[in-house]
């Protein structure tokens, strides 16, 4: 499906949908702030990063087209959506794509236990980290700060705790430095504040 952004106001966005069936509605209807307006028969979301990000996450699969003057106020959508396009087009390796199989539950077990974790830290950790893995299945999206960070904010949405969250961070640091041997992972995973519901507007 085609969706076309188009400049508004400083204040909002418009979002044209190519078709507006019950399912092509539900990605609209899960950003925060998102309007009807009726007279043009458009949708808008608050000119905001934090808006925009939310509607290319919700329609992952799907072509976006930007018009001339929101490619000229906004250029990092532009190289948002090439960037989408090239990781779409990339063949990502087993571990990027979040493979997670026996042998990896094991691993992380048994490094789990050679580091003297308790039994139930040890249970947590493999449940969080399983959890998360998936979520992946089915797409072919690489592990990267973005998806951690995403999948951290969207637990945070789910009304799950920050001690939750921050818990399950841990358990993914811990899977890719001691299993993965992915030292420099280690840096991508920041831990979840409060959100203010009113995050950063351009």
């Amino acid at each position: 499906m085609k969706i076309n952004l188009l400049y508004r106001d400083e204040k909002t966005i418009g979002v044209r949908l190519e078709r507006y069936g019950v399912e092509e509605r539900e990605g609209i209807r899960s950003i925060p702030g998102r309007k009807w307006v009726p007279d043009g028969k458009i949708w808008t979301i608050p000119y905001s990063i934090v808006a925009v990000e939310s509607l290319l996450e919700a329609y992952r699969s799907c072509k976006f087209e930007c018009d001339e003057r929101l490619n000229k106020e906004l250029p990092y959508i532009r190289e948002w959506l090439d960037q989408r396009g090239a990781q779409a087009n990339a063949v990502p390796s087993s571990s990027e794509r979040g493979e997670w199989n026996p042998d990896r539950r094991k691993e992380l077990r048994d490094a789990l236990v050679a580091r003297g974790y308790s039994s139930k830290t040890i249970k947590a950790y493999i449940s969080q980290t399983e959890r998360f893995f998936a979520g992946l299945q089915g797409t072919e999206a690489s592990i990267n700060d973005a998806t951690v960070q995403k999948y951290a904010l969207a637990l945070l949405e789910k009304g799950l705790s920050h001690a939750y969250v921050n818990q399950a961070i841990s358990a993914l640091k811990f899977y890719f430095r001691h299993v993965l041997k992915q030292l420099k992972s280690a840096a991508m995973f920041v831990r979840k504040r409060r959100v203010n519901c009113r995050m950063c507007s351009p």
